[in-house]
């Protein structure tokens, strides 16, 4: 029986779920502040504006928060993944 050509193969599925695993467990070392900003950029997709107001700071000072920890995170995936 042939599978539908939206279903990803088993072995794509076994890497998109190792992928989220390095991603969750990067997520994880970070500072609960970086986790935050990061959640509600990319989980929630506010603006740096609408971030701002959640978290009561200048704008300005989100996106520098949010440049840092999206560069944290790339760095703690990097040693999550042994690189």
């Amino acid at each position: 029986q042939r599978m539908s050509s939206s279903s990803p193969a088993p072995e794509e599925e076994a890497e998109a779920r190792a992928e989220l695993d390095d991603v969750l467990t990067a997520l994880g070392s970070l500072r609960p502040f970086d986790q935050e900003i990061l959640r509600l950029a990319a989980f929630e997709g506010l603006s740096s504006s609408e971030i701002a107001h959640v978290l009561g700071l200048p704008a300005s000072r989100v996106r520098t928060n949010l440049y840092r920890a999206r560069k944290r995170l790339q760095r703690a995936l990097d040693e999550t993944r042994g690189r």
